[in-house]
């Protein structure tokens, strides 16, 4: 029987990829109506539901904020028993400047961001993470890139329109062929993701197609 191990970032999606450490980074300290005027969607109890597009394959998942604490939000994930990703609890950040679905948590400095509202399209950022630079490994590595490819741009989902897209890029130096462009909402959060992901069967790298989509929300 094969055993599909999947790696998305951004959650540790929106799960793409496994980070197995994170860089330091010093966080920026706002009135909390600030934050929300600038991620209104991180709000205690907003959930969304997703459909993963894996080569000829498909998922369901969820992510619900349970709790904030600081600039910390607690997220709870659920994805069906065949994805063999077990249901786990990690977090997210949001200031009035940047927001990430990758986060130690409180108590910590250390969060990657997605956005990074300061941005122009064509500006990148990057984390170097610790380790090794794995060339074809399990687990990115070296250089983590991250370009704002779009501002302000619409994206068509079924029945609805979003006109407020920001469409980030992210890739890493440890594998060449890998990318994920997320299409972030600046009012109702991620809607899509579309990339070439990688995963591991039977111990061998493959790299296939994947598209993440909103499919319902609870705001």
């Amino acid at each position: 029987m094969k055993i599909f191990k999947f790696n998305f970032f951004i959650t540790r999606i929106i799960i793409l990829s496994v980070i197995i450490s994170c860089t330091k980074k010093q966080e920026r300290v706002q009135n909390p109506a600030e934050r929300k005027e600038t991620f209104s969607f991180m709000r205690e109890g907003n959930a969304w539901k997703y459909q993963f597009r894996i080569a000829n394959r498909v998922y369901v998942g969820t992510y619900r904020i349970m709790e904030r604490k600081n600039n910390h939000y607690k997220i709870e994930q659920n994805f069906d028993p065949i994805f063999q990703f077990p249901a786990i609890t990690s977090h997210w950040y949001a200031d009035q400047h940047s927001f990430s679905m990758n986060s130690l948590g409180p108590g910590y400095h250390t969060h990657y961001d997605l956005i990074q509202i300061d941005k122009q399209p064509g500006e990148y950022w990057e984390y170097r993470l610790p380790g090794p630079e794995i060339k074809e490994g399990e687990f990115l590595s070296g250089v983590l890139s991250y370009i704002l490819l779009e501002k302000n741009s619409s994206i068509h989902l079924g029945k609805n329109v979003y006109h407020d897209v920001i469409k980030i890029r992210q890739s890493a130096s440890s594998h060449l062929r890998f990318y994920l462009d997320y299409y972030i909402s600046m009012r109702y959060g991620l809607v899509k993701v579309e990339g070439n992901g990688f995963e591991w069967v039977a111990n061998e790298l493959f790299y296939s197609p994947i598209t993440i989509q909103l499919v319902d929300r609870n705001f």
